[in-house]
């Protein structure tokens, strides 16, 4: 789901590499938010087809201890000059932004290239947003898509910043979703 990511494809140009680097990235996020039972699955067939990862209220920034849990975990994708100074830019920069009031975070949601376009990821955020929006809680999340910007528009979100945490590299949106009556 994130091969056509383009931070991913800037910090990771081969196919190879950024498959693995997703996959140590991704599974450290979604490791981090089970036990806080936000991680949410649209399952096909036995086979998991799109997943999306909530850090709710208070979750947010993580504790130490988590913080090196995931640090560890997605340790070996930094390892190279490239990916490590540029890398580090830009969960730097996304970290100085992230709100401080208190919010739900959507860390993580992709679906599978061949079956984006099916309603899939609308049904993962449907999952959690009516709940914030029935108890009046907010969301934030971040994305390097700029077709994204949209979508996450069209359920809610909207725009706060542009980061380009590395000049040569691609920005990151923040965005903000107030709940609805």
């Amino acid at each position: 789901a994130f091969d056509d990511d383009p931070v991913f494809r800037y910090l990771y140009p081969t196919a190879r590499r950024r498959r693995w680097a997703c996959r140590g990235f991704l599974q450290a996020i979604v490791r981090d938010g089970l036990p806080f039972g936000e991680v949410w699955a649209a399952v096909d067939d036995g086979a998991v087809v799109g997943t999306a990862g909530w850090l709710p209220e208070g979750a947010y920034p993580p504790s130490r201890r988590r913080a090196a849990r995931q640090l560890v975990a997605a340790w070996q994708a930094l390892l190279t000059p490239h990916t490590f100074r540029d890398g580090l830019r830009y969960l730097t920069e996304t970290e100085k932004l992230h709100p401080k009031e208190p919010h739900w975070y959507l860390a993580v949601i992709g679906v599978e290239p061949d079956r984006q376009g099916e309603g899939l990821g609308g049904e993962l955020l449907a999952a959690v947003v009516g709940r914030l929006d029935e108890t009046g809680v907010p969301a934030y999340l971040e994305t390097s898509t700029e077709g994204n910007v949209a979508w996450y528009r069209h359920h809610g979100f909207e725009l706060q910043h542009e980061v380009r945490a590395a000049a040569a590299g691609p920005p990151v949106w923040t965005m903000w979703r107030e709940p609805r009556d």
